[in-house]
Order: C-alpha cells, then structure tokens, then sequence
C-alpha cells in the first residue's frame, strides 16, 4: 500500500461575448489519498482533495467570487488481463 499526494493549479479567460460578459479565474488545490492491496483488487483506497478559487468580470465592477470546494471519494484497481481475450 501507499500514500500519495497531487497538487494542482488551474487559470480561465474568456472574453465578453453575445452570451454573457466575460470572467477571468484562478485556482489552486491539494488531492491526497492512501491505498493496498485487498483480495483480488491491487489497489483499494480513499481519496479526499479540496480547491479554492477566485474569480471575476473581466469589465465588471463586482468584488471577486471566492469557492471553496471540497471531495471524497473511494477506488479500486483490477487487472482483467488484456484486452481480446488473449
């Protein structure tokens, strides 16, 4: 078994269009999660991660909108052999 971790970072931009005014966006966030092998499963775990994030008008006047974003969640890993029944 083991424990891992993954940070990652995201950047939106889009222009004011005939649909809505345009916005610009940041975020940044953390995924971690801790896994073993169970019966037939080599991988077997529990993941949690969580983001915040920032995001405006590109022509707007309004103050920036902060999310917070949190998840759990759960996996598992098989091997079936390949593919095509060889």
């Amino acid at each position: 078994g083991g424990i891992w971790a993954q940070e990652f970072a995201y950047f939106a931009d889009r222009s004011a269009n005939a649909f809505g005014p345009g916005y610009r966006g940041h975020g940044f966030g953390l995924a971690m999660g801790v896994d073993r092998p169970f019966g037939p499963f080599y991988a077997v775990g529990v993941n949690m991660a969580g983001a915040a994030s920032d995001i405006s008008e590109s022509d707007g006047f309004d103050k920036p909108m902060t999310a917070l974003t949190a998840q759990l969640g759960a996996y598992g890993g098989i091997d079936f052999g390949a593919f095509g029944g060889e």
